[in-house]
Order: structure tokens, then C-alpha cells, then sequence
């Protein structure tokens, strides 16, 4: 006679391994797992590739001068390819340059850009990457009053100008185009200012001017005395040549 309690037992465990393969997905399943795990991992990344013109656009939303939007769209190409998520290290001098500007790690924790890190310029929020590069184009950046020197701290490779020449063109006019003819134009208000201002303009004239003009006239007095002096010694080497001839000629 068989023992019930065995006879459920081993009931027990047949339906235990008959329903264990079940448990586990099908390949098929988990394919089509990984793939909306890729996907969901696509979706969060923050990454932006803009065109030049659409981070000139960009720019001047965010109120940056009609005048330094060519200028920041150049160095954001050559920092960047102009993505939001770019990553580039030096070797030879240890820094590594994020966002779309490119800006060192080096710089971080200090004045001009104390306000950002490594997540806040790798996501596609450029406003804080921006704060960053105006300070330091700006009077408080390390080198008053020398933009180009300061805008070569943020990228590890050379800045070439000649690049950017097609694309400021093809740039927002200075003057806006979306004027009505029936409504007039508005003086800028005193928040508009910076927007429409042009930067001061550095006057190339000498302060010292009377001082240079009586240097170059002590200077071609010096000259003039000197070739005087060359010509009348040439002559009295010439006149003593031809004594020494005459001297040397017997007398009739």
C-alpha cells in the first residue's frame, strides 16, 4: 500500500520542475528586454549636437551680445564640435575640458566658474557653461581687457578664425528683420543695452606722441651727422692718395 505523504511529496516536486522553465523568459523575451533597456538608457542622455546657427539662435536668446555670438559659436566648434557632452583631456598638462565650450577642469572651484562641475556642463542646459565664459571675457576674467587670450583658455586646440567665416554669414542679422511696417522701432531700454551696445573700442594713438616725434627727429639728425661724417672722409682719403702720387713722382 503506497504512503500518501510520499505519493505528495513527490506530486510536489514534479510540479515544482514542470513550472520552473516557465519562470525564466523565452531568448525571444529577453532580447526585446535588452532592447527597451537600451532604448530607456538612449532616452536620458542630455546630449545636443547644435549647428551654428542654432546655438547663435540659442545664444541670443539668452541675451549674449549681437557682438560676441561669432566669436563663442568659433570657440564652441573648436572646443567641441558644438555638443553638449563633450569630453577631451591633455596629456601634457593634465586638464580635461567638458561641455560645449570646453572648459578645463582646472578652472572649477574658482572665481570665474565656482558655480559649475563636471554634470552641470556635460547636460544640454548651456546656461551655466555661459556664465562661466563671460566672466572670463568679461573685465573679471584673468587677462583684462585681452578677449582672445582669455576665449584660448577654454578649448585644448588652436583657434582658427578663418573657419568661422562662412558661418557668420549665415548667423542672425544685427538688426531684426521681424519689424512690421506699421509698428516703429523702440529705443532699447536699459536691459536691452548690453545686448545692443558695442564694446569700447581700443584707440590705437600714442599718449606719448610729442616724445616719439623728437626721438625719430634726434634719431635722423644722428644719421644725417654720420653720413656727413662718412662723405668728408671718403674726400680727405682721396685727396691724401692723390699728395702721396705727386710725391712719389720724380721732379724735372
Amino acid at each position: 500500500m503506497r504512503n500518501p505523504i510520499i505519493d505528495r511529496k513527490v506530486l510536489f516536486r514534479v510540479r515544482f520542475v514542470q513550472s520552473v522553465p516557465c519562470a525564466l523568459p523565452p531568448p525571444n523575451m529577453r532580447s526585446f528586454v535588452r532592447i527597451l533597456c537600451a532604448i530607456a538608457l538612449t532616452s536620458f542622455g542630455d546630449c545636443l549636437v547644435f549647428s551654428p546657427t542654432e546655438l547663435a539662435s540659442k545664444l541670443r536668446s539668452l541675451k549674449v551680445s549681437e557682438w560676441d555670438i561669432p566669436a563663442l559659436v568659433c570657440v564652441a566648434h573648436n572646443a567641441s564640435h558644438l555638443k553638449t557632452d563633450y569630453v577631451d583631456t591633455r596629456l601634457d598638462i593634465g586638464y580635461n575640458y567638458y561641455g560645449i565650450f570646453g572648459i578645463p577642469d582646472k578652472l572649477f572651484g574658482h572665481k570665474p566658474c565656482s558655480h559649475v562641475d563636471k554634470q552641470l556642463l556635460l547636460d544640454d542646459n548651456i546656461e551655466d557653461d555661459l556664465r562661466c565664459l563671460m566672466n572670463m571675457i568679461k573685465d573679471g576674467g584673468y587677462l583684462k581687457g585681452n578677449r582672445s587670450a582669455n576665449l584660448g583658455v577654454f578649448t585644448p586646440h588652436d583657434i582658427d578664425l578663418t573657419k568661422c567665416f562662412d558661418w557668420w554669414e549665415s548667423l542672425p542679422s544685427f538688426i531684426p528683420t521681424e519689424t512690421s511696417q506699421n509698428t516703429k522701432e523702440t529705443p532699447p531700454t536699459r536691459n536691452d543695452t548690453n545686448a545692443l551696445a558695442e564694446p569700447p573700442r581700443y584707440s590705437l594713438t600714442c599718449s606719448a606722441g610729442v616724445f616719439t616725434n623728437l626721438l625719430l627727429l634726434l634719431l635722423n639728425a644722428i644719421l644725417a651727422g654720420l653720413l656727413a661724417v662718412g662723405y668728408f672722409t671718403y674726400k680727405q682719403l682721396r685727396v691724401n692718395q692723390l699728395v702721396m702720387k705727386f710725391n712719389e713722382q720724380p721732379l724735372l
